[in-house]
């Protein structure tokens, strides 16, 4: 009887009370204990008279704050001599740890409002090739594929930039494979000179490209050759012999197979560089304008009798710089590049979260964030800036018995085969991976992406988000940004500035730039700091690693 009487009292105990204490709760409860499913449309409260009735007005949310008051709404504007206020401003400070915002997309790619009117058979492709099409589900052109076929076709240096998961491989596979079927009978090349080559800086989207090209050339009777490293001495010192029409290929492993004139390139008419910004990188760019050199480039295609004379040249990102490099001059005007983009270019189409974390506290976040959805099998991709993250973060995984599949650039080539296909068949549900991971690959199981470290890089970050929200993708994917560093705060603060603003991501290299990057969002001393930071890194992490088992929750 006792208990029911007890049961009783707690009935009768004033209600403010209770909601106070609840109240209380919910504002010292960790950031990550909130849904994160978070409402998008939000009542805006004006002030009015007591005896009108309010009507609130139901507006869309833009950007929502763990101190509602820096919550920005659609059409909202801010005095133009006045600073917007930011909700990462103060997240230099360390008291701003658990601190979150929230960036809900205003441009989303829309699945269901391709144009229906439109058809490949508009640019007179050939019937077999536009029956593949339609057996790989592909029967309308996505804008970037509407724009970008017919300017291929017509021999035209083109740069394709649209946003990422929009369909750009097809846009140049399906005029690259046209142009070989046509030129294929015309003339006897020989062995080991292609007619067409796509470089890629990466081994994994070399094979994936490789895969859709085979796919589009089903019964063409055209012979595809997919390279990457890993055997390249085993290739030269055996060479194979052959009628080759399309090579698709990592940078590397073609300019040594050239080099050593295994491959030809006098008869290559079209070339393609994926990931085109990559390529132009410091890593690549000696390389490629070596290599590019050996191939008969053209500002505009010459056609003698009806063969072409020279090749025309295909670049494809999602992300360019404003300024092609320099060297590029040496070998192709770049006035001939005509750019081709849908006008949504460096624009996040998922929402994006960030969270504000010391340093210390980032791996348990990290857990905090992951648990709830490892019994949904959530497919999840794990971004890190180095080598040495990646493993670290699997081997804290490890030690609460969640499997992660590990993918970065020093990982040697037999054991780096095949691991994007076992996460994209489903074996793994979660990849820990660098920027290696970030460029093109179809990630289209993955429903979220959790950046450990923020890409000091916009154009990567960019990438990374890129990985969902593509054709085929989940719905309500979502990034997670874990913020730590100085500098991932300067980046962050410009990202929120574009959204507030309404523009897309500026393009900024706060890796090699950050001096001149840094503006006003971060201090000289913070600055001074960030350096004692990064050299003192590994030991963090040792000690991170010594400190597990105390770290264990109970």
């Amino acid at each position: 009887m006792f208990p029911r009487f007890c049961k009783l009292c707690y009935q009768v105990v004033d209600e403010s009370i209770i909601k106070l204490r609840r109240f209380s709760s919910v504002q010292h409860s960790n950031a990550t204990s909130e849904e994160f499913g978070d409402e998008e449309y939000e009542f805006k409260e004006d002030l009015q008279p007591v005896d009108v009735p309010i009507e609130k007005p139901k507006r869309k949310l833009i950007i929502k704050c763990k101190n509602p008051a820096l919550n920005f709404y659609e059409g909202q504007t801010y005095p133009k001599f006045q600073p917007i206020p930011l909700a990462s401003r103060g997240w230099h400070h360390r008291k701003s740890d658990g601190d979150y915002f929230t960036i809900y997309p205003t441009d989303t790619f829309d699945f269901n409002g391709i144009d229906t009117s439109a058809s490949f058979r508009d640019v007179n492709l050939n019937e077999v090739l536009l029956q593949n099409l339609v057996d790989n589900n592909i029967i309308h052109p996505t804008t970037i594929q509407k724009l970008g076929i017919p300017k291929i076709l017509e021999g035209r240096n083109v740069i394709l930039t649209a946003e990422t998961g929009c369909g750009k491989t097809f846009a140049f596979l399906v005029p690259l494979l046209q142009q070989i079927i046509e030129l294929k009978p015309k003339r006897d090349r020989g062995f080991n000179r292609p007619l067409g080559l796509v470089l890629t800086p990466s081994r994994e989207l070399t094979f994936q490209i490789s895969k859709a090209a085979k796919k589009l050339a089903k019964n063409l009777g055209i012979n595809i050759v997919t390279l990457v490293g890993g055997k390249t001495k085993k290739i030269m010192l055996n060479p194979p012999v052959g009628d080759i029409d399309l090579v698709i290929a990592t940078l590397g492993v073609m300019s040594k197979l050239v080099t050593t004139n295994i491959y030809k390139m006098d008869e290559v008419r079209h070339v393609v560089l994926d990931e085109a910004d990559t390529l132009f990188d410091d890593t690549f760019n000696d390389k490629l304008h070596y290599f590019l050199k050996k191939i008969p480039l053209g500002d505009e295609q010459q056609i003698v009798g009806d063969y072409p004379t020279t090749a025309q040249l295909t670049l494809n990102s999602a992300t360019m710089p404003q300024d092609l490099p320099a060297t590029l001059n040496t070998i192709i005007d770049t006035a001939s590049l005509l750019p081709i983009g849908t006008g949504k270019e460096h624009k996040i189409t998922v929402r994006q979260k960030f969270f504000r974390v010391i340093g210390p506290n980032k791996p348990m976040m990290l857990l905090k964030v992951i648990k709830p959805k490892i019994k949904s099998k959530t497919p999840i991709i794990i971004f890190a800036n180095t080598s040495a993250t990646c493993n670290f973060a699997s081997i804290f995984l490890k030690q609460f018995n969640i499997s992660a599949l590990i993918l970065h650039g020093n990982m040697p080539a037999m054991l780096r085969r095949n691991k994007f296909s076992e996460f994209q068949n489903g074996i793994h549900n979660i990849m820990i991976a660098t920027d290696a991971g970030a460029r093109g690959l179809d990630t289209t199981t993955a429903k979220d992406v959790i950046n450990y470290d923020l890409p000091l890089i916009s154009a990567e970050y960019v990438h990374r988000c890129g990985r969902i929200g593509r054709i085929g993708s989940p719905k309500d994917c979502r990034v997670i940004n874990l913020i730590s560093r100085p500098l991932e705060i300067v980046l962050t603060s410009k990202i929120e500035f574009a959204a507030r603003k309404g523009n897309s991501i500026p393009m900024v290299d706060l890796l090699h730039n950050k001096d001149i990057e840094e503006g006003e969002f971060l201090r000289p001393n913070e600055l001074q700091n960030y350096n004692d930071m990064e050299a003192s890194q590994a030991e963090t992490l040792k000690e991170m690693a010594e400190d597990f088992p105390h770290r264990l929750p109970h």
